[in-house]
Formats: C-alpha cells, structure tokens, sequence
C-alpha cells in the first residue's frame, strides 16, 4: 500500500511536470520572443473594420469589466472617503493568442491538446483602467502589483480574462442628517487611461448590471443594499470617451449591539439619571449636584467624540447631535429645578440671599420644594418621551 501511495505521488508530478512544459511551449509560441517579430505588448488586439475599403477605422477593442466586492474597509465621515477590497475582472478578445488545439491527443504526452493556459500580465496587452475619483493613486499601484501576483486566463479562443484583487479608496460624499441611522451611495467610477471610445468600449460583464455581492463578507458596521453599474458616453471634441460607474449602496447597522444602538442607550441611561435626581429629598443637594453633573459631562464627553467623526464643514446638522443637544436641554433644565428647589429648602431666593424667618418656614419650604420637583420630574418625564419619539419615528427613514 505504502509503494502504491508513492507511485501515484511520482505520476502526479510528472503529469503536472508535462503539463507545465506543455503550457510553457504554448506561451512562448504565443508570445513570441522581445523581437520585432513577438508580441507587442503597447499594441491594441486587432480587431475587424468598419466603414469603406478606401476609407475605413478599426473598430473598437470590447472590454467586459464585473466588479466583485470582497469586503467593506471603512466610511470615513470626517474625510468623506469609501474604501472596500473587491475583485476587478476584464474579459477581452485578443486574436493574437488563439491556437488550435489537438484533442485527439493525451493530455499527459507531448501533444497540443491544451486548451487554456496562464499567463503574466507583464507578457500580453492588458487594459490599463484606473479609478478616476480615486482618493489616491492606490488603484494604480495596486494594478501594478497585480501584474506581478496574478495571472491571465487565455483561452485558445483568444479569449483572455483576469480578475486581480485591489483596495479601492474614493471619494464620496457623505450626507449625514440622518446619522447614525443613514445610507450612503458612493460612486466609483472606472474608465481608460491610454484609450478612447474609439478605440477601446466597456460593456458590463454581470446580466444584472450591477456588482457580485454573492461572496462579500458581512460588516459589522454596514450593510451593502445594492451596487447597480452604468455606462457613460460622453464626447470630448471628435473622441468619444466612456465611463463605468459603480453606486454603492451602503446602509449603517442601526440594531443589534451596533454603536448606533450603544450611543442612544448611553444618552438615554445619562438622560434618566438627571431626571430622577428629582425624586430624591431637597436636603440631598449634593447628591443631587453631582448626578446632574455627571450626566452634564458624560453626555458632553458623547457629543466631542461624535463632532470628531463628522465632516468639518458639514452643511446640515446630523440627527444624533440634534438628539445630543435635547438630552443637553433636559438635562439643563433639571439642574435648573434642582438649583431652585435647593434654595427653597435652603429659605434662599434666586438669587442666595437669606429669606427672614417667617418666609422661611420649614414646613411651608419643603411642600413647595416637593410640588416644583413633581412638576420637574413629570414635565421633563413627558418632554423626554416625546424626544425619543421624535427621533426614532425620524431617525429611521429607511
């Protein structure tokens, strides 16, 4: 058993071996050699002609792009920038490298019957497209380095297909009115750096029109609704010129334990507190004091942290801190009501002066210290519920 298992390693390998040379003997065909003669690697695939015989144009070279996303990088709401690491697929026909195979002949002899082979990218024509709202020349480098890394199908059709992975980082603009219960639509926007229409067209590879989202990885922060593609054409002069544009549709997690979630939690848990101070005796001003400002400071501490993720030069003012600023108001007012009743406990005016005996009777100061902190409790009580009303039935637009 034990000689039957490496005989059958031994036979692998020199299937894979003959297989390797065979491959290598088509490429070098197909190539050629760095000769004037070889393959010209800045030469367009030749393709038929169109017009008359005496005036005529090639026509344009057909280039099926899919976008295939992988996973969400980040939302960067201060820098309005999208990054995601995704598959960029090309198909092309390039008759250049087609061959006949013979497949009458074993796979594992010394004859032709190969019928796709893999090639460097740095060894035939590829089309150089870039990501034109790129927020760095991330793209393009990221091409390059797939050029060394991965390689071409071809086929002995001549068609060709290649699908590197890349990191894309662009631009989009953010609009965060309803953040953090808000979806984005960023855009990414491929097109030709070395062709015109002319001379080289895009059309959509997916029946769908839109990217693979059948092999993206969940996110924790966001959900990809959908990524619809189009084709632009546009004329610049006598060129046609034409685009590919992504729209990526993403929508922030909103439940679960998203931190969406935590930070209305938080705000509410800190909210409560300033309000229940109220209930507590009007000889406790200390304790009272000093949850109020707890709850003034924690809820401070949120709204820094969250103007710190939000774009500088924002045009309109995003839900959570139209939500902060309420819970900043109720809180506000229950430490104005604490202050007032302290003082009336305390026989004070508003102003800390000492009120005379007779005003200040004891008795009389603790009844109206208990009905002004009813009044605060249930007034701000009705005023909190209502806010949270309103920013949940407008806080989830979709």
């Amino acid at each position: 058993m034990h000689k039957f298992s490496i005989l059958c390693i031994i036979l692998q390998v020199w299937i894979s071996g003959g297989l390797a040379s065979v491959e290598e003997d088509y490429i070098k065909k197909l190539i050629g050699d760095s000769t004037e003669n070889g393959y010209k690697l800045d030469m367009l695939p030749p393709t038929g002609r169109k017009g008359s015989a005496h005036n005529f144009t090639q026509e344009p070279v057909m280039v099926d792009i899919a976008l295939k996303l992988s996973t969400i990088n980040e939302l960067n709401l201060a820098q309005q920038t999208f990054s995601l690491s995704a598959y960029f697929c090309m198909f092309w026909n390039d008759s250049r490298l087609q061959w006949q195979p013979d497949v009458s002949t074993p796979r594992h002899g010394q004859g032709s019957d190969v019928t796709t082979v893999n090639i460097a990218p740095t060894h035939i024509w590829t089309p150089n497209i870039a990501l034109a709202n790129s927020y760095e020349a991330g793209f393009n480098t990221n091409m390059e380095k797939a050029k060394k890394t991965s390689l071409v199908t071809v086929s002995s059709l001549g068609t060709a297909d290649w699908c590197p992975q890349v990191h894309l980082k662009s631009h989009c603009t953010i609009d965060v009115t309803y953040y953090p219960w808000d979806q984005q639509i960023c855009v990414l926007k491929f097109l030709s750096l070395d062709y015109n229409g002319n001379q080289l067209q895009f059309s959509l590879h997916n029946k769908d029109r839109s990217a693979d989202l059948s092999e993206m990885y969940l996110s924790v922060y966001f959900d990809v609704i959908e990524a619809p593609a189009y084709l632009n054409q546009y004329t610049d002069g006598p060129y046609l010129e034409q685009d590919a544009t992504f729209y990526v549709t993403l929508r922030r997690r909103s439940g679960g334990l998203s931190p969406a979630l935590w930070l209305v939690l938080s705000l509410n848990v800190l909210t409560c507190l300033s309000i229940l101070t109220c209930l507590l005796p009007s000889k406790n001003r200390e304790m009272r004091s000093l949850l109020v400002t707890i709850s003034g400071m924690g809820v401070l501490l949120i709204f820094y942290r969250v103007m710190e993720t939000l774009p500088p030069t924002s045009l309109v003012l995003p839900m959570i801190v139209k939500y902060i600023l309420f819970s900043l108001g109720v809180i506000l007012t229950a430490f104005v009501g604490n202050l007032v009743t302290a003082n009336i406990y305390e026989g004070m005016n508003l102003f800390g002066k000492k009120s005379s005996d007779k005003e200040g009777n004891l008795e009389r100061r603790l009844k109206i210290g208990n009905i002004l902190d009813m009044i605060f409790f249930f007034g701000l009580g009705v005023v909190w519920i209502i806010g949270n009303l309103w920013v949940f039935k407008a806080g989830f637009p979709y």
